[in-house]
């Protein structure tokens, strides 16, 4: 769907904060005593569906603190540019994320609960409770202890120096948050429609969502509460994604580079800044089984005709990083100004719910679970079924159980590209995959640091978190990673 409720709604969620009503005339007493400090009457469609493109569609963070950070560190789009430290003391890089998701995301998502619920739209509410866990999940994952019940509150409720909470804190009440707001959705149910631009609004599809993020929540933790883990995966294993259908994805539109419906991922690529390449451990693990996704995901370099990626990490100065010697990412398919943005996809779920059962956690199958989720990834990356077909019978590919682990996450890692911040995630808590010293440098990031102006703005809190928590340095590890 390419319509994407853009040009009619979503600037209604800026104009209601702005427009004051100057009419010259007095014929109205309530018009003319009325708050010039109260913004029109807003509806949660609109600002929903603000938040929904907001999470992929900004520029801004999307370029510093996926491509710049997540996906560098997560070895699927590596740079020339600057080595990983470099990139983390570059503040303006480390600090975009942190600075999107407290100045837009987090308070209007909040003003879209706050909405729904006083529009009596409890349905609404629960959906918004649902992609705020999203929003705030990326965000602690990315730094470790952060802001959080004290952030993004109204104005009258405002805390300017939120308190910092612990990673496993918030964890816990984001697996509360979901399982609460999955029990407020009826099956069958509709909440917003068409400003819903991921599901319109079909409670089935969100409840799907929810319990598959739990999931995907649940396992994060598998290693640091497997018995917290374990209980919420058994409760969601039975209804969560089920083809591709389900999966979450984020539509975009338009063509030009800050364009706020367009790609924010795919705009800083198109811009030609010669930053961003397919990283060497990716585009090595797909050549050696004939991955059919390949095409779909990047170019062959021109002077081979091969793919080839880039070393993550240091780059030699003697390396010509360009088209002729290095694949470009494809700028037609997967990075195209207007293409659609996966939040979280079926195939992530089959992977997860395979790795669940090689724990044994539940009766299903790992084999069966982990195929489903190869021909579900192939498929939505444009993959015909005689490729298809002939990649299953890949060496590799083919499952093998005392390899299992090892296979269905670094399958997970690939289905992940481009998102960089789950892909960052699942590596720093499983170790899969493997990275060779040929492909990369040691001494990946564990988390990202602070903002510096949280060092000045917020220092008892920022200094409290630190004491908790550990240095803040990149080699930090978070709570579930610990």
């Amino acid at each position: 769907m390419k319509n994407l409720f853009f040009n009619k709604y979503i600037l209604i969620v800026f104009l209601g904060t702005f427009i004051v009503f100057s009419e010259s005339c007095t014929k109205d007493f309530e018009e003319i005593n009325a708050n010039p400090q109260q913004a029109p009457a807003l509806n949660p469609s609109h600002t929903l569906a603000w938040s929904q493109v907001s999470v992929t569609g900004h520029r801004f963070e999307s370029w510093r603190s996926n491509l710049l950070g997540a996906s560098y560190f997560a070895q699927m789009i590596n740079t020339p540019w600057a080595d990983y430290d470099a990139c983390l003391a570059n503040d303006g890089w480390n600090s975009a994320l942190w600075n999107t998701a407290y100045t837009k995301l987090v308070g209007n998502i909040n003003l879209t609960i706050q909405l729904a619920e006083e529009n009596g739209n409890e349905g609404g509410a629960a959906i918004a409770e649902i992609w705020k866990a999203l929003i705030f999940h990326r965000l602690t994952d990315y730094y470790g202890d952060i802001p959080y019940s004290e952030s993004g509150l109204r104005v009258e409720d405002a805390v300017f120096t939120p308190k910092y909470e612990t990673q496993e804190t918030i964890y816990k009440d984001l697996l509360s948050k979901l399982e609460a707001a999955t029990a407020k959705l009826s099956e069958g149910g509709n909440s917003f429609g068409d400003g819903d631009l991921i599901y319109q609004g079909d409670h089935s599809k969100w409840i799907k969502f929810a319990n598959s993020l739990r999931l995907r929540l649940a396992m994060r933790i598998s290693n640091i509460d497997p018995s917290l883990a374990q209980q919420h995966v058994s409760a969601v294993m039975n209804n969560v994604m089920a083809n591709n259908d389900d999966s979450a994805i984020v539509p975009h539109e338009g063509s030009a580079q800050f364009d706020f419906q367009t790609n924010g991922t795919s705009a800083p690529v198109i811009a030609g800044f010669n930053g961003h390449w397919p990283s060497k451990a990716l585009v090595d693990r797909m050549n050696e089984t004939n991955d059919p996704r390949r095409a779909h995901f990047y170019n062959q370099a021109t002077a081979s005709g091969e793919y080839v990626g880039l070393r993550g990490g240091t780059v030699e100065a003697d390396i010509e990083v360009n088209a002729e010697n290095y694949s470009e990412l494809n700028t037609a398919t997967l990075f195209a100004m207007d293409a659609d943005a996966v939040v979280m996809s079926y195939s992530e779920v089959e992977y997860l719910l395979a790795e669940a059962a090689l724990k044994g956690w539940g009766p299903s199958s790992a084999e069966e679970h982990y195929k489903n989720g190869l021909m579900a990834s192939c498929e939505r990356n444009g993959a015909e079924a005689a490729a298809i077909e002939a990649f299953l019978l890949e060496d590799g590919i083919v499952f093998d159980s005392a390899n299992g682990m090892e296979q269905i996450l670094t399958q997970l890692w690939i289905d992940l590209y481009p998102n960089g911040y789950e892909a960052w995630a699942s590596w720093r808590r499983t170790g899969f995959p493997i990275f060779s010293s040929e492909q990369a440098d040691e001494g990946i990031p564990r988390r990202a640091v602070y903002p510096q102006l949280e060092k000045v703005l917020n220092a008892s809190n920022y200094e409290a978190a630190v004491s908790v928590q550990g240095a803040d340095v990149s080699s930090t590890r978070v709570w579930w990673d610990k």
